[in-house]
């Protein structure tokens, strides 16, 4: 891919990904091949773990190559995140 101007662009088009996870296995949030010339610019990446009960294992990786191919890099790894009840929901809306 030919190195793109990020300074002179013609348009700026914002999107939003979201996903549910239903599953521990590789799960692919944004993909951008090589061959698309565009750059993604990632603002923020929120994690909350619903399940009530258990906390849970996240690992954030950033792929060499499109749909989770080639060498990981590791933006975060094995973070723990707790489990959250409802209450603690109600009361972080209310604050």
């Amino acid at each position: 891919m030919a190195a793109p101007n990020i300074v002179n662009v013609a348009t700026i088009t914002g999107k939003t990904a979201t996903v549910a996870l239903t599953t521990t296995s590789q799960t692919t949030l944004v993909s951008n091949a090589a061959s698309s010339n565009a750059v993604y610019k990632i603002n923020m990446i929120q994690v909350a773990n619903v399940d009530g009960t258990n906390a849970c294992d996240i690992t954030i990786d950033v792929h060499s190559a499109a749909s989770g191919g080639g060498t990981a890099y590791s933006l975060i790894a094995t973070a723990s995140v707790a489990a959250l009840h409802l209450s603690q929901r109600i009361l972080l809306w209310l604050f």
